[in-house]
């Protein structure tokens, strides 16, 4: 059986179509299960200010040594958000 990629409490970055929220970061407040829909997560900003549902394919999952230097965004070529490797 297929399991959540992220945990309860961890750094993720955000990009769902349409960019309905603020880029990440974002804490992981809930995992959900749609049958329809796949795994979601209701994830909240780090200021407290945005709070929504998205799928597991949004997200990315933040390196903790990246953010401490200041790099918290993946590498992605914005002019093809589908080209992203996710972790």
């Amino acid at each position: 059986m297929a399991e959540h990629k992220f945990k309860i409490g961890q750094l993720v970055y955000i990009h769902p179509k349409p960019l309905l929220a603020p880029r990440g970061p974002y804490k992981v407040i809930d995992r959900l299960q749609a049958p329809e829909l796949g795994f979601q997560y209701l994830i909240r900003s780090e200021d407290g200010l945005h709070e929504c549902i998205v799928r597991e394919s949004e997200l990315w999952a933040l390196d903790p040594a990246a953010v401490a230097r200041g790099r918290e965004v993946p590498s992605v070529d914005e002019s093809d958000p589908d080209d992203r490797t996710q972790i």
